[in-house]
C-alpha cells in the first residue's frame, strides 16, 4: 500500500485505475494508476485505489451522429447564402434567384469551359433546384474559396458544401 492520499478511483478503459493523489507539491492531481506500473510508487497507488474498491468503468457516450445531408436548395437559397457569405453581392443575388442569372465568379468558371459542357451547365445553373449530388455543381464548388473568419480563404471541401446545403437551407 502506499502513503500517498488516493481519492475517486475508477477503472479505466484499458484495465487500470484512474483516480486522484494528493501530490506534495501540486495537490490533488490526476493519476492513472496500473498493477504492472514500472515504478514502485505506482503499483503501490494502484494497490491502494484497489482496496478501496474503485468504481466500475463508464465508456464514454458514442458520437452525436453527423448532421443529415441536404440532398437539395433552390436556386433562391443558394443565391442568398452565397450573398451571406460575402460570395457575391446584393445584386448578383437578386438576378440571380430571379433569373438563374450567373454571378460574375459563375460566369468565369462557366466561360472556361468548352462547347458543349459550357451550354449545359448554363442550362443546369439556371434551374430551380440545386441538387447536393450534381456532379456539375459539386466540381464547380469543390476548389473555391471559402472564407475563413479572422483567416485566408481556403479551398472548398465536400464538409464545406454540405454544410453550404445545410445553412442554404435554412434560408
Amino acid at each position: 500500500m502506499s502513503d500517498t492520499i488516493v481519492r475517486n478511483p475508477a477503472y479505466n478503459a484499458v484495465g487500470g485505475i484512474d483516480c486522484e493523489i494528493n501530490h506534495p507539491t501540486l495537490g490533488w492531481i490526476p493519476f492513472s494508476a496500473s498493477a504492472d506500473d514500472p515504478e514502485v510508487h505506482g503499483r503501490a497507488i494502484h494497490a491502494t485505489a484497489q482496496a478501496m474498491g474503485p468504481a466500475p468503468y463508464v465508456p464514454p457516450p458514442p458520437p452525436p451522429p453527423p448532421p443529415p445531408t441536404i440532398a437539395d436548395i433552390s436556386r433562391q437559397q443558394c443565391a442568398m447564402r452565397m450573398c451571406q457569405m460575402g460570395l457575391i453581392g446584393p445584386e448578383d443575388m437578386v438576378a440571380m434567384a430571379q433569373s438563374g442569372t450567373p454571378p460574375a465568379m459563375v460566369e468565369n468558371m462557366l466561360g472556361a469551359m468548352p462547347e458543349p459542357d459550357q451550354s449545359f451547365a448554363r442550362a443546369a445553373f439556371a434551374k430551380n433546384t440545386y441538387s447536393r449530388k450534381d456532379p456539375l455543381l459539386v466540381l464547380m464548388m469543390t476548389g473555391q474559396p471559402v472564407p475563413v473568419p479572422g483567416g485566408d480563404p481556403r479551398p472548398a471541401t465536400a464538409d464545406d458544401i454540405d454544410q453550404f446545403f445545410r445553412d442554404a437551407a435554412l434560408l
